[in-house]
């Protein structure tokens, strides 16, 4: 699958430092935080290293030559997922992220941790995070980024998937109501979105 010299492929261990970056480029809802924080890899290590870590092949990637210039992350299971990040990930992130520790980003760890709306798993069980870096934006990258991933999960017979975005990001709300995701919930600060398994296998 290509268009204007960009390609779509499975994740690959070398991708990790790539998908780092893209994660601190778009870290800002959308924006990019590059300075933000005392460390670079602070948001990769939430929001990227535990997914390629232990579902990696539940990570696609859309690529130039080889570069990864965005991703499609998650987990098919958030609730075995949560519980691997509490055995496995929080506490050596937080050895290697001590900033992480004190408010207000200590409210960034919970995002490893079961919601405060366990309900929501059971019928939205799965989840997703994607970010693309302005080349990969436009043309529909985004769609057949999580087209793909939902298919690997749908093939799964995985009832839904959820996803949270800032609310002051208002063009990923917009484009995932595009896409056929359905608010779930919200407050001032950030939105659920979910979708269930369409009772026929989606088409890319």
């Amino acid at each position: 699958m290509t268009m204007a010299n960009l390609h779509i492929r499975q994740y690959q261990p070398a991708d990790r430092n790539a998908l780092y970056d893209i994660c601190l480029r778009t870290g800002d809802s959308g924006n990019d935080a590059t300075g933000k924080y005392e460390s670079a890899t602070l948001l990769g290590d939430i929001y990227v290293g535990p997914y390629v870590e232990f579902e990696p092949e539940l990570a696609i990637v859309v690529a130039r030559q080889g570069t990864p210039l965005g991703y499609v992350i998650g987990t098919a299971h958030s609730s075995r997922f949560f519980d691997r990040c509490a055995r496995e990930w929080i506490g050596p992130m937080l050895d290697r992220q001590p900033e992480l520790t004190q408010p207000p980003l200590a409210r960034r760890v919970d995002d490893l941790r079961p919601p405060q709306h366990p309900e929501l798993l059971i019928d939205y069980p799965a989840h997703l995070h994607i970010d693309l870096l302005p080349d990969a934006q436009g043309d529909g990258w985004g769609r057949r980024l999580i087209t793909a991933w939902l298919d690997e999960v749908w093939r799964r017979q995985i009832g839904g998937v959820h996803l949270g975005v800032s609310r002051n990001n208002v063009r990923a709300i917009g484009f995932y109501e595009h896409i056929g995701f359905t608010e779930l919930r919200g407050d001032d600060t950030a939105v659920v979105f979910g979708m269930r398994r369409p009772a026929r296998p989606r088409r890319a």
